[in-house]
């Protein structure tokens, strides 16, 4: 469960500052071994199963792992939709989100009294997300008193999403003294941070505050707290951050994001603690995964000296995780040194190489493109071509249009999945046919999701259209799709992709899946969680999506579940 956890630390980095990685994929870990098989869905009466969307973190590279938790933001969907929307007036807005939420707040109340437990959490998350501040006394009731602890763990997220002033003595209450559930802890915490809340905060990390509970409940809860205390932000917190997050006994991840916390707070003074933490070859490992998040979030391109400091710790560490965070730092600093450590090792290496090609992306260096489109054409292992095709779709190489779509024909899903997504950042439309064609005829989950995601990316408002007609079971010309290309992974799919192209034309749809009561709960809640990611309004990278199977909520380690929903 370490790799899991530490992987998941990856992408705090754009939980909070924009400058650097970012976080968003709607990608589930594997639950803790058990009976439980973690590619089946929410446990049904009699013992009955729905397969979930969640893919098995076992069966990805871990280049894969960090790419779905930190996409959405490479990707920018909101920004696109925008870009291929034509203006109105003064307005580019793609919809009014006031008349929106107005419309589907009644909905989403409706939802909270839903027989299932998904459905209610998903009506929370979207209620907290459209800002629907008059929710506050029912989430705060379901907080308390429903009879599902996933339901109640999401009444605690929209509770933190609401920005509500009036809700910190609940929150506040929760973090202090909730000591068997660490994840509604951490829901508050982080919420509290939203706030501002920085005395409570600084309290309860210090140990002044007491935690209610013991052992790994109380770590965790210090640990989230100290991600809350850097997006409250404010001189006062660099000194504890720091204190906290050079502890060479401290408990593993609060140590290591306190070192990360160093970074989300963007101020320069703590550059020489940061290049500290993360040289010292003594610290704690997660203290100087975090130092190397910050490091990439706070050196800048011309500050050569501590580029190379970097670069060391990728080269060197012997921990792959660290050297892979190393990496993907250089491509956030970008410039022409960081670029030169990149490209002098990518050759060299074989476990991180899928990091190499991203960073390489991220740094959009001229030099990038025509570099990863040479060593594209010499790479034999298709996860390798695929982090390198992203690579260049992050990069903007133009060039690279022709060599993505000469492969999108061929059978390997993981190819065909990236590929899809890489041709999408490029713009080109010559990728349109394929994409379209995977979408109406693949049975792979990862190949759907893919081409539902780039279909909405190449179309922007135009793809709604076609994924409208897909989630009826028909084509764009109006025929029945036919075979078993129709199912379950095809409308989850779909649903996501409506969601992401965030407008209004994308509600209605989705509003009828949410009202018929025959359709699978899961069905429902994915419906309005895509609802809710319409409603992300100002915030769509920090908090972009939600895969809502919620019996993960139950299984999966509370810090990495954190990193990924918020």
């Amino acid at each position: 469960m370490r790799t899991v956890a530490v992987l998941a630390v990856l992408g705090f980095v754009g939980l909070f500052a924009a400058p650097a990685l970012a976080h968003g994929g709607a990608f589930r870990p594997p639950p803790r071994p058990g009976p439980r098989d973690p590619t089946r869905g929410p446990t049904r009466p009699g013992g009955q199963t729905t397969t979930t969307f969640a893919a098995s973190v076992s069966r990805l590279a871990p280049w894969e792992f960090w790419w779905n938790l930190n996409r959405d933001r490479f990707l920018d969907v909101r920004g696109r939709m925008l870009e291929l929307t034509p203006t109105t007036g003064t307005s580019n807005r793609l919809f009014d989100r006031a008349a929106l939420r107005a419309r589907l707040t009644p909905e989403l109340m409706a939802a909270l009294d839903d027989k299932d437990a998904e459905v209610r959490g998903a009506a929370a998350i979207a209620l907290g997300k459209f800002r629907i501040v008059p929710a506050a006394p029912t989430l705060r009731k379901m907080a308390a008193d429903d009879d599902s602890e996933e339901a109640r763990d999401a009444a605690v997220i929209g509770l933190a999403l609401l920005r509500d002033p009036a809700q910190r003595d609940f929150l506040r209450e929760i973090v202090i003294m909730d000591k068997h559930a660490r994840r509604r802890r951490g829901f508050a915490a982080v919420g509290l941070g939203w706030l501002k809340d920085q005395v409570f905060l600084r309290e309860v990390l210090d140990g002044r505050n007491k935690l209610a509970g013991s052992g790994t409940d109380t770590e965790q809860t210090r640990a989230v707290t100290a991600l809350g205390l850097s997006r409250a932000g404010g001189p006062a917190a660099f000194p504890l951050l720091a204190k906290t997050a050079a502890m060479r006994k401290g408990d593993r991840p609060v140590v290591g994001l306190a070192a990360a916390g160093l970074g989300a707070l963007g101020s320069t003074m703590a550059v020489p603690e940061v290049m500290r933490v993360l040289q010292d070859r003594r610290a704690r490992d997660e203290a100087r995964l975090g130092a190397a998040i910050a490091a990439g979030m706070l050196i800048k391109p011309d500050e050569t000296a501590l580029i190379d400091l970097v670069a060391r710790v990728a080269e060197r560490a012997k921990d792959s995780n660290l050297r892979a965070m190393a990496v993907l730092s250089l491509g956030s600093i970008g410039g022409e040194r960081a670029v030169k450590h990149l490209r002098s090792n990518v050759r060299r290496v074989d476990r991180e190489r899928g990091f190499y090609f991203l960073a390489l992306g991220m740094s959009r260096s001229p030099e990038a493109g025509p570099l990863l489109g040479h060593l594209y054409k010499k790479l034999k292992n298709n996860l390798h071509r695929s982090a390198c095709a992203l690579g260049m779709g992050l990069c903007g190489y133009a060039e690279g249009k022709t060599l993505i779509r000469q492969r999108l024909a061929e059978k390997n899903p993981d190819y065909i999945a990236y590929g899809m997504l890489a041709a999408a950042m490029l713009r080109d439309k010559d990728a349109l046919p394929l994409i379209e064609k995977h979408l109406m005829q693949s049975r792979r989950p990862k190949v759907l999701r893919h081409a539902a995601l780039s279909l909405a990316l190449l179309k922007g408002r135009a793809a709604s259209r076609t994924l409208v007609a897909l989630m009826q079971g028909k084509r764009p010309d109006g025929k029945r799709l036919k075979g078993n290309a129709y199912g379950y992974f095809l409308r989850g799919a779909v649903v996501e992709a409506l969601g992401h192209v965030g407008t209004d034309t994308a509600a209605d749809p989705l509003l009828d899946i949410v009202r018929d009561k025959k359709r699978q709960a899961t069905e429902r809640a994915l419906a309005i969680a895509a609802l809710g990611r319409i409603g992300d309004g100002e915030y769509p990278s920090a908090i972009s999506k939600l895969a809502f199977d919620l019996n993960y909520h139950v299984t999966v380690d509370a810090l990495t579940e954190l990193l990924q929903i918020l």
